[in-house]
Parts: structure tokens; sequence; C-alpha cells
């Protein structure tokens, strides 16, 4: 919770919106501070939510073996409302509106942490195009940030935004072959996905811009499911049964 983090150990909680459904898991403490443990679930509207807070106990610890937890009863009703894709305010029972934000525990806002490829994907009145600048190279900081990285072609520049109205964004830009603006953009990244807006270079009509880290400072693929980028060599030939099942099912529309 970013309005309680102070270094020290604390409360916390677990988000996941997956199709508009809100799954929350809370641990916090007793008056007497013994520890408790919470869950919610609820349908989102509006990017807001507003549902049971069950408390639940008795369930396995360390080495004990099966043991089945019981839902002790609601302590009454949490709201959460979220600001962009990864902050946001939360209400819980008897307490006032705090903040909350996912916590970022390994990438400061410095230049050398943008290093890495970026997959922008932007909505343009003809549809949705990707694309994914290799930032590698640190050049000398702007008047509201902290140093700009680029590709190596200089066509791409971002740099986190330190102070001025975008404080605590990131700004890039794209710009032609021969030096002219292309597009804009800015957007508010946790970790490795980010939110935000673009703009063609010459209007300023803007649109959605989605963000998404693929490679890290250290040269690494981001997530747990694949480890590099390398070639599949295995063939579609395992495929086969599957491929001819959905060519029958279209070709029957």
């Amino acid at each position: 919770m970013t309005a309680e983090e102070n270094g020290k150990p604390g409360r916390g909680l677990g988000i996941d919106v997956q199709n508009d459904i809100f799954a929350m898991q809370v641990y916090a403490y007793d008056s007497d501070g013994r520890p408790a443990f919470f869950t919610a679930v609820g349908a989102m509207s509006n990017n807001q939510v507003s549902t049971q807070m069950l408390r639940h106990q008795g369930g396995p610890s360390f080495g004990s073996g099966p043991r089945q937890a019981v839902t002790v009863g609601s302590v009454g009703n949490v709201t959460v409302r979220f600001t962009d894709g990864v902050s946001g305010f939360v209400t819980f029972p008897g307490e006032p509106e705090k903040a909350i934000s996912r916590l970022n525990f390994g990438y400061a806002a410095t230049a050398s942490n943008l290093k890495g490829s970026w997959a922008l994907t932007t909505f343009t009145p003809y549809g949705w195009v990707a694309e994914v600048p290799l930032l590698q190279t640190t050049l000398s900081s702007g008047t509201y940030g902290n140093g700009l990285v680029a590709t190596a072609d200089a066509r791409y520049g971002c740099e986190n935004q330190t102070s001025g109205s975008y404080a605590g964004q990131i700004l890039c830009i794209k710009v032609t072959s021969s030096g002219a603006l292309d597009k804009v953009y800015i957007f508010k990244n946790s970790v490795n996905e980010g939110e935000g807006n673009w703009w063609p270079g010459n209007s300023n009509v803007g649109y959605a811009l989605y963000v998404k880290r693929l490679i890290t400072p250290s040269a690494n693929i981001t997530g747990l499911f694949r480890s590099s980028e390398e070639v599949v060599t295995e063939g579609i030939a395992p495929l086969q049964a599957h491929l001819n099942a959905l060519g029958a099912q279209a070709a029957a529309r």
C-alpha cells in the first residue's frame, strides 16, 4: 500500500483482475497485533469495485500437513478504484480511502533501467500498430528528466520524467530519418508493463498506448515461460492434427 510504505513490515495486498473479475488477498493484523488473512472477490465496473471482505483462519501451517481453513465471516465492504493500470485507492472497513500502487522493487527510475527492448502497441485510425525499439545508448539529461536512452540509430529516445507536469512517467519520441518529429509517447509503467497515450508528431489528437518490456537491461527475456530468444526447431508437425481440425471448422462456415 503506497500510503503505508515506510521500509518496515506491515500489511499489504495482492490484486488481480481477469475479464472484469476482481480478486484481492489482504494480509493484515487484529487490534491485538495477531496476523489475519482476508479475501475479496467482485465484478469490476468503470474501474471500480465494492464487495465484501471475508476473513479466514485455521488453515495449514508450514509442516502441519493438510488442514482445512474456514471462513469466519465478512468484516465489511471494501472499495477499490483504479486511476490507471498500476495505481488507485482502497477503502477498507472503518478506514478512510488510501492510495495503493503496484510495488516496484526491481527497477529504479534511472536511465540505465530503460535499456532493453520495449513493445509499443498503439491504436491508430487505421488499426493497431506495434513497434519494438531496442534502447541501448545513454545520452545527456533533458530539462525534466534524468537521462535520455536511445536506439543505436537515434530514431527512438525515452527518458524518465523526474519533474514538471509528467513527473513519474516516461516520455519517448520517435523521429524520422531526416530528424523530424514522428511520434510522441507518454506512459506510466510498473515493472514490465505500462499504459498511456501517443500523438503523431504533426497532430494534437492522441490515441491509446500499451507498453510491455520484452528484454531487460541485462539482456534477459522478461517473464518466466521463455528464458531466451531461442529459435523453435521442432517444426509444426506435432500440431498438424489440430491444424487440420481448425481448417475443417473454418471450411464448414
